[in-house]
């Protein structure tokens, strides 16, 4: 089992001088409301019935880890509940499939399911593509204006300060919570890689890459036919993203085409890449996103390839960064079940002891 965990009472959030972004303060100083809302897409990867979608992917989306369920979902929820406390209500878009653990009576923040034929545009196919749904979680149906996006492998590990994530002015009230204007002017953080990502010069010379990297590589054209330039750009982060309901509106007409693929394709666009870069760069009215490389390791990564990644697990869970995303890409040894099963029962006994909860099924 992992060690001690270390709790760092002030956390700062200013890394090098590339940005100002204030201090993150222990949870007893944060707000317990805002109108900010989350939102999480997720699959039931366990059930079986996504298997013929997945041959229709040609571009590598990693096979059964793509969507195989561990129920990240529950750890992932336990610490927006302990270190967002602050959150509105939290929107879990499915394709009708519902979380056997999940009892939204158990949860201090109100949860709603969103399916996606409420939000996505008809079509012939059920959609296992993320691109696609993330191109219209704008529609869900009472959704703020200001929102948080999830994936459900990416964990809460830290107090994250609202400021971090939409910075301007506050509405004055009474309960002190942090309320922020629909028509007004807010800054946010971008997290991004230090690695390149595609761009024009190698349009055409990978063709047995995966559909993210073409994804990133058609996003990062259309910012720089909207931008008028063309610059090297870097990968976003696996992490959370924040969002502007009013930005989203304003790009769907660019987005929309996600909605034609069941899965990832060549022709898919990244839906985070471009926001982001387009924020980066004051592409909107009033929203503006800042670069962030990371150098103080605030948003962890950890490919969840074998046992030897749970002790990578465990120290950087000990480092406490604000979020941690453990993605699936295990060996082929864990499509044995007998292999699996202990790996997953010694990963939730690791997430168990950080969030001091119990497993989702023992509830």
């Amino acid at each position: 089992m992992c060690p001690a965990w270390v709790f760092f009472g002030i956390l700062s959030v200013a890394v090098g001088s590339r940005h100002s972004f204030h201090e993150i303060t222990i949870g007893d100083n944060l707000p317990r409301c805002s109108n900010i809302d989350l939102v999480y897409t997720w699959v039931n990867g366990s059930a079986g019935h996504h298997a013929p979608i997945q041959k229709l992917d040609t571009l590598n989306a990693e096979g059964i880890h793509r969507f195989r369920n561990m129920d990240e979902l529950y750890y992932s929820l336990r610490g927006v509940e302990r270190y967002m406390p602050y959150i509105r209500r939290v929107f879990i878009v499915t394709n009708g499939e519902r979380i056997s653990w999940l009892k939204s009576s158990e949860w201090k923040v109100p949860i709603e399911y969103v399916y996606h034929k409420t939000i996505i545009p008809p079509s012939d196919h059920i959609s296992r593509n993320s691109l696609a749904i993330e191109s219209f979680l704008h529609r869900i149906p009472g959704l703020s204006e200001f929102y948080v996006y999830l994936n459900d492998d990416c964990l809460i590990t830290n107090y994250i300060d609202p400021k971090l994530l939409f910075d301007g002015p506050v509405v004055p009230n009474r309960n002190g919570c942090y309320v922020l204007d629909p028509h007004g002017s807010y800054r946010s953080i971008f997290p991004v890689e230090r690695r390149n990502a595609p761009g024009i010069q190698q349009y055409g010379q990978y063709k047995r890459k995966c559909g993210h990297y073409f994804a990133i590589q058609n996003s990062n054209l259309l910012v720089n036919v909207m931008l008028g330039s063309d610059v090297t750009r870097q990968y976003p982060k696996h992490s959370f993203v924040t969002f502007r309901r009013s930005v989203m509106e304003s790009l769907e007409i660019v987005l929309k085409r996600n909605a034609k693929d069941p899965v990832r394709t060549k022709r898919s666009i990244s839906v985070i890449n471009t926001e982001g870069y387009l924020a980066a760069n004051n592409y909107f009215p009033g929203w503006y996103k800042q670069l962030d490389f990371d150098s103080g390791g605030l948003f962890a990564y950890v490919p969840l390839k074998n046992n030897q990644s749970l002790s990578v697990l465990c120290n950087e869970l000990d480092r406490r960064p604000l979020t941690l995303c453990i993605n699936d890409i295990l060996d082929r040894a864990f499509e044995d079940n007998t292999v699996l099963v202990p790996f997953i029962s010694t990963l939730h006994k690791i997430l168990n002891d950080f969030f001091q909860t119990d497993s989702p099924h023992v509830r």
